[in-house]
C-alpha cells in the first residue's frame, strides 16, 4: 500500500522528494540516507501493459542514453 508507506514515512518526518502520476503508474520518490533517490511505484488500476511497446521504449531510452554517452 503506497499510501501506508507515505503515511509511515511522513510520521517519521520524511517527506517525498516528489510525487508523480505517470498515467500508467504513480510514483513516490525519496532520498535515502546515502543520497540515492529511491522510487516506490504502484500500477494504476485499469492499465493494460503492452510488452512490445514497453520493450521498444526501453530500447529507445537505452540507445539515447548510450548516444549521449
Amino acid at each position: 500500500q503506497q499510501q501506508g508507506l507515505k503515511d509511515r514515512m511522513s510520521a517519521a518526518g520524511i517527506d517525498p522528494l516528489m510525487e508523480l502520476d505517470h498515467g500508467w503508474c504513480h510514483s513516490l520518490y525519496y532520498v535515502d540516507p546515502n543520497g540515492i533517490m529511491v522510487e516506490f511505484c504502484r500500477d494504476n488500476p485499469g492499465y493494460e501493459p503492452d510488452p512490445v511497446t514497453a520493450l521498444a521504449r526501453m530500447r529507445e531510452a537505452v540507445g539515447s542514453a548510450t548516444a549521449r554517452g
